[in-house]
């Protein structure tokens, strides 16, 4: 989030509504949170089998995710076929 969107959602106003020190701790507690949602959705996908990569945003494990996803979809589709044939 930049310091503008902080300081909106948090009805800061105008000059002097907020300090620097103030911003920081939003920002630290706001990095604390995303870093804890995005281990959530690392353990989901580890407990279910799925590779993280890297992941080191909850969109990198979700492009991760759909990735293998479509993986298991196209090997699914190959192995039907060649049931078929």
């Amino acid at each position: 989030m930049t310091d503008a969107e902080i300081a909106n959602h948090m009805g800061w106003r105008g000059p002097g509504a907020y300090t620097q020190h103030q911003m920081r701790k939003i920002k630290m507690i706001v990095h604390e949170v995303q870093n804890r949602e995005r281990d959530k959705v690392a353990n989901w996908m580890m407990h279910q089998c799925y590779a993280t990569g890297r992941g080191e945003t909850i969109e990198d494990l979700l492009d991760e995710l759909k990735w293998q996803i479509n993986q298991n979809i196209e090997r699914a589709a190959q192995i039907a076929q060649e049931g078929a044939a």
